[in-house]
């Protein structure tokens, strides 16, 4: 979506897209760009009810030291079909991911219901929501070459605030 050449710019709005390419190699600003562009249109989804558009991403290597597999797709399907690979993808059943090592287990509880990665959790606002996110293969630190920047993983409960009267 994101180019250094003013021609290569996304013009076309996100309308009849399936879904939107945010990572395409080592981690560089378009990049960040474009995970900020794609976390905006996730929420403006969220606030209006609209079909929410799933992040990809694809290892563009055409050179070294360019590397296949950096960066990839993860999906939750059924099986291995492209019917349900494809599934996964439109149901928000995927996340993008560094490195193969990497597991990541995401859910919501509250209210008496649960979701996970690609899933609407239905609570009132004032609710309070058990948020858990684990992942392996990336902590207590992590760092490559693409990626110099240290994670530091924490587990923490967050409780909305109350609405605004």
């Amino acid at each position: 979506m994101y180019c250094a050449y003013l021609a290569s710019q996304w013009k076309f709005g996100f309308d009849d897209a399936d879904a939107i390419e945010v990572w395409t190699g080592p981690w560089t600003y378009d990049d960040e760009h474009t995970v900020s562009t794609w976390d905006q249109k996730l929420g403006e989804a969220v606030r209006t009810g609209t079909r929410r558009l799933p992040a990809m991403d694809n290892s563009d290597a055409h050179s070294d030291p360019q590397v296949i597999g950096l960066p990839h797709n993860v999906v939750r399907a059924d099986d291995l079909t492209t019917d349900a690979i494809m599934e996964g993808i439109r149901s928000g059943h995927s996340w993008i991911a560094e490195s193969a090592s990497v597991e990541l287990a995401f859910t919501a509880t509250g209210h008496g219901g649960q979701a996970g990665v690609g899933e609407t959790l239905k609570a009132p606002a004032d609710a309070p929501v058990d948020v858990r996110l684990d992942v392996r293969g990336a902590c207590p630190t992590a760092r490559s070459a693409s990626s110099p920047t240290r994670v530091r993983c924490t587990r923490s409960r967050w409780t909305p605030p109350a609405p605004e009267r």
